[in-house]
């Protein structure tokens, strides 16, 4: 059985781990929409605690103004320390500046209003202020890896600072919700600001439950009184959790003013922005069965896509998604030369119109992709592998066929064509076909040298006999159930070409036939790759801590997610520890969250620890993300036949 990553290991040119999420984020520069009962309560505790701290605790122990009076006066105040800021006397200003440091960040959106003070002298101190509190990212709660990515958030450039956003946003339980607050809250480039809430409004709803009323708190809470544009649709967001109500008018109003913003203060916001705030919006419509409010969106969203084939491509794929399938031969039109020209684009047109019934509108369009730019052996690749994510699996084979058979033999193109045909064959249970596919690499790279320095640059330093092992493997899959000695020796084959081959092991293990030496063998095998594997996470999580290159972060995340993916997919397949399984591949998720074949790997240990509900639940989650993945899906197939059997055995016993 192949998991996802052992697969990523060979489509080595494509990163399977946690591709961009889209369109940044959107906002609005209204005032803030009034409270929720719910909200209200927050505020009062919120206001308390602020009070408290100015007041040295006196407020709580004696007899005072009610709690909203507090916030009144402490605007007041921090209104009237702003305005010393500009008074005459050096000192006031000084004391001014110093009780207001002392305020700290419930001060901050006034000082940041204060910025653009017609008094210079107000303007220049409320900036150094907003500069100093800015510094404040981190939070004394917050666990170790969200403190190492907010470390040097302000000193970092845009695009990084929306990376670090996108990696907030994706942490498991909510982890990144809070700091994504204070993002939303103290980030001075509203654009910024407008993207972490987005980002936030994207992953901080936790579905159906009681648990929609914790998240509402929690984000209502450490959004405080902000006066961030960004903040104000954030509460809208919240009221939405907490109270179930309808607040589609509301949410219309907010994008139309997002769209007037653009129009007319358009360094306050972006057409990704807009776009990105639409999106999302007709989102949640559609999962509500409100398409009729989403509809009037689609024009003025789609007037705002760029002509870049990026954009372009990730428009459609919403398109697709959301089944607005009419809009996308629209779409071509306006922008056909672009499409002409873009062999992703042409098989997105051509999966409209087989989607929609027209095979031979469909099958023209992919002929037309295939045969385009011939020579461009890259282009075809990536449009190969799209398609097979995508589902299309008879163009995905014949444009890796034709790439396999127009470059040249052991060219680059050609052995990722190779390696990737192999393993989409294998996926779909075609085995003979896949190691027939890596057959030819296998003898190249055993008789020239040449040829396997070859091999090795095309997996990015992998040795020639992992293809041999994997081959066998695949070998092996296909005697298994008709030829048990033919398996037998093709296990025995692989096993000698590369010993730490994974899913190798796993077949070995499961061998039917399998004998006392058999396993003890076996056993020994398994237990001196995960030490390898354990021995290689510990090199690689010491060197990250020693790591200041804050540029290499993304990369020893990676790695180290692949290698506790891999640990915990092999103890769970076979046998070990199944506590340090799902811990390690829980870590994987923490380095690469949301990625398919972690999520797979995650449901397998929880099936090893006999789990049921949470296999199931957690194999469906990779599922979404990879729907046309055969091995998750049997193996989805697999938990819940086990889950109910396992409810019928708790029924039964229960009589």
């Amino acid at each position: 059985m192949l998991n996802g990553e052992a697969r990523g290991a060979l489509r080595f040119s494509r990163s399977r781990l946690g591709k961009g999420q889209g369109m940044t984020g959107g906002g609005n520069d209204r005032p803030a929409h009034g409270q929720r009962p719910a909200m209200a309560m927050v505020r009062l505790v919120w206001c308390g605690l602020v009070w408290w701290g100015l007041c040295g605790g006196l407020a709580a122990q004696q007899p005072g103004p009610s709690a909203p009076q507090r916030l009144e006066e402490l605007e007041k105040r921090v209104a009237q320390l702003i305005q010393q800021l500009g008074d005459p006397e050096f000192a006031r200003r000084e004391r001014a500046q110093s009780e207001l440091e002392q305020i700290g960040l419930d001060a901050f959106d006034a000082l940041r209003e204060a910025m653009t003070h017609d008094d210079i002298e107000v303007a220049w101190r409320a900036r150094y202020l907003v500069r100093r509190l800015q510094l404040r990212w981190i939070s004394e709660q917050d666990p170790p890896h969200i403190r190492k990515l907010l470390s040097d958030y302000s000193r970092s450039a845009d695009a990084e600072r929306r990376s670090r956003i996108d990696h907030l946003a994706l942490l498991p339980d909510g982890q990144g919700l809070a700091a994504l607050c204070r993002i939303v809250r103290f980030e001075t480039d509203v654009r910024i600001a407008k993207y972490a809430a987005l980002q936030l409004l994207r992953h901080a709803d936790p579905g159906a439950g009681s648990e929609r009323l914790a998240r509402a708190e929690l984000l209502a809470s450490h959004l405080g009184t902000s006066r961030q544009p960004a903040a104000h649709w954030v509460r809208l967001f919240v009221r939405e959790l907490s109270d179930h109500q309808d607040h589609d008018a509301e949410w219309l109003q907010l994008i139309q003013d997002e769209q007037h913003t653009l129009a007319t203060l358009p360094d306050r916001t972006s057409a990704e922005l807009v776009r990105g705030l639409i999106q999302w919006r007709v989102e949640r419509w559609v999962a509500e069965d409100k398409r009729s409010l989403a509809g009037p969106l689609l024009e003025p969203m789609l007037a705002l896509v760029p002509n870049r084939p990026d954009q372009l491509k990730e428009t459609v794929d919403w398109l697709i998604k959301n089944e607005f399938l009419n809009q996308v031969p629209v779409l071509a039109e306006r922008f056909h030369n672009v499409f002409e020209e873009n062999l992703v684009l042409v098989y997105r047109l051509a999966e409209v119109y087989r989607r929609q019934g027209d095979a031979a509108k469909a099958e023209q369009l992919a002929e037309k992709a295939r045969n385009t730019l011939v020579d461009q052996h890259e282009q075809h690749l990536e449009a190969a592998w799209q398609l097979e994510e995508r589902g299309h699996f008879d163009w995905a084979e014949r444009e890796f066929l034709q790439v396999i058979e127009s470059a040249t033999e052991g060219s680059l193109a050609n052995l990722r064509a190779r390696f990737a045909l192999a393993e989409m064959y294998h996926d779909q249970l075609r085995n003979l076909e896949a190691a027939k596919t890596l057959e030819p690499v296998v003898d190249a790279a055993r008789s020239s040298p040449e040829f396997a320095n070859r091999v090795r640059n095309a997996r990015g330093g992998g040795e020639p006999e992992e293809v041999a092992a994997r081959m066998h493997f695949f070998y092996a899959e296909h005697f298994a159930s008709q030829d048990r000695d033919q398996q037998r020796q093709h296990l025995l084959k692989g096993i000698e070409a590369f010993p730490q081959e994974i899913d190798l092991l796993i077949a070995m293990y499961h061998f039917p036939e399998a004998d006392d030496q058999w396993m003890q063998k076996t056993r020994a095998r398994i237990q001196e790759t995960l030490n390898y594997y354990r021995e290689q996470i510990r090199l690689m999580t010491d060197r990250m801590q020693q790591n200041l290159e804050p540029s290499l972060e993304d990369t020893f995340r990676a790695y180290l997610a692949r290698l506790h993916n891999q640990l915990a997919w092999l103890i769970a397949n076979t046998e070990g520890d199944f506590d340090e399984a799902l811990r390690s591949s829980r870590l994987s998720l923490e380095y690469r969250p949301n990625t398919a074949a972690y999520l797979d790997t995650l449901g397998r240990c929880y099936y090893a620890k006999k789990d049921y509900e949470n296999a199931v639940k957690y194999q469906r989650q990779a599922l979404q993300l990879e729907p046309y993945s055969g091995q998750m899906r049997r193996q989805l197939e697999l938990f819940e036949k086990a889950l109910a059997e396992s409810r019928q055995s708790a029924s039964e016993s229960s009589r």
